[in-house]
């Protein structure tokens, strides 16, 4: 089996997802939460949505029920991280294919 021309990764609507970590009943919160501060919180939300701020899936788990408002402002949190992760994959990944491309050639 030959080596076969790379294919360009093509990305146009990339889902990325920011999970949210409440404590104290949702009067402190954070952003993706460590493995410590996972252990002591008490309710969880993790959002996936893309740069355009589509939301793509919302799911709550464990602690109390979360105010409009809170979940409200955890998307538009989210739509913020979402767009700043998205630039930064797509400026990585002209790198990625330059540098893989590289490699093959070195290796001709």
């Amino acid at each position: 089996m030959g080596v076969r021309e790379p294919l360009p990764l093509i990305i146009h609507h990339l889902p990325i997802t920011v999970t949210f970590g409440f404590f104290c009943y949702e009067n402190i919160m954070v952003i993706d939460p460590t493995h410590h501060e996972e252990s002591v919180m008490t309710g969880q939300m993790t959002v996936t949505l893309n740069a355009n701020g589509d939301v793509c899936a919302v799911q709550k788990a464990g602690g109390e029920g979360t105010c409009r408002q809170v979940i409200r402002h955890c998307l538009n949190l989210a739509h913020v991280k979402a767009a700043d992760i998205t630039t930064k994959i797509k400026n990585a990944t002209p790198m990625v294919s330059c540098q893989l491309l590289n490699a093959i050639l070195l290796k001709s």
